[in-house]
């Protein structure tokens, strides 16, 4: 988020020093001096959270990245909806199965009742992402979009799901928020973005791109223990890296990465 205005005040003298992000979002402090410091941003019509972040400065290494995530004002709850159902192919509701939503500052989850039905209420407007879980279960699709960021603010999400046949592959999704994204929240999925997969005993990597919505589907993987992490040329990403266990019972846990431009 470009154009923010963030401040640092030192503790021991209530000093401060002041700068704006860059286009891509980036602020940084020069030639400060050692101690403890309070850091905050500032945007009209925008609050963040956190709303300020402590550090201190030693001269001996640089501090932690800092990381806000900026909401419209007045957007931390609403009255948007999101409803759907998982169903067998034969129409049939599926209970017991996880949906997460991306779109918030947080990836919240419920389950789906003995009828198959699922709800996300008290929403704010913008562009949500669902993903479908179950540990042994396949779905079509994967991912889901709801669009609450018109003048509708309920959005209608349908799955199908079917015993899996594949149980040795991991997947899970990678995006961004961003001023260019979609709706009020800014959120951008991430498609052609590299995910490899380190299987942890050999080293032997395993890679594909993700798709339009951010999705990443790794295939036909040999038990064991692995390392996941993206790549995109002129993105680093929170978690850099996750680690998931293969064992041919049951799928691991969808993941989820969140791109930020530049470089560490």
């Amino acid at each position: 988020m470009g154009g923010v205005l963030v401040k640092a005040w030192h503790d021991s003298s209530e000093e401060f020093w002041a700068t704006e992000t860059n286009l891509d979002g980036f602020f940084g402090f020069f030639e400060m001096p050692e101690g403890a410091f309070r850091v905050q941003p500032f945007k009209a019509g925008w609050v963040f959270t956190p709303e300020m972040h402590d550090t201190f400065l030693n001269g001996l290494e640089v501090p932690n990245w800092l990381f806000f995530r900026g909401h419209r004002d007045g957007g931390g709850g609403g009255e948007c909806v999101i409803e759907g159902r998982v169903s067998h192919p034969e129409g049939e509701g599926w209970g017991g199965v996880t949906l997460k939503l991306i779109g918030l500052d947080q990836i919240i989850a419920t389950e789906t009742g003995p009828d198959g039905g699922f709800r996300f209420g008290e929403l704010p407007p913008g562009w949500y992402l669902v993903v479908a879980y179950h540990h042994e279960l396949d779905f079509a699709p994967y991912v889901a979009v709801a669009d609450l960021s018109g003048e509708q603010c309920f959005a209608e999400v349908n799955f199908n799901a079917w015993a899996s046949e594949d149980l040795h592959r991991i997947y899970g999704v990678v995006y961004t928020f961003s001023d260019d994204g979609f709706g009020q929240n800014g959120l951008l999925p991430l498609w052609d973005t590299t995910v490899k997969a380190k299987l942890i005993d050999t080293n032997e990597v395993w890679e594909t791109m993700t798709g339009d919505l951010g999705l990443f589907i790794l295939h036909g993987l040999p038990e064991g223990g692995y390392l996941v992490s993206p790549h995109k040329e002129g993105w680093f990403f929170t978690p850099e890296v996750e680690d998931a266990h293969v064992n041919g019972l049951e799928l691991p846990w969808p993941m989820f990465f969140t791109g930020h431009r530049g470089d560490i």
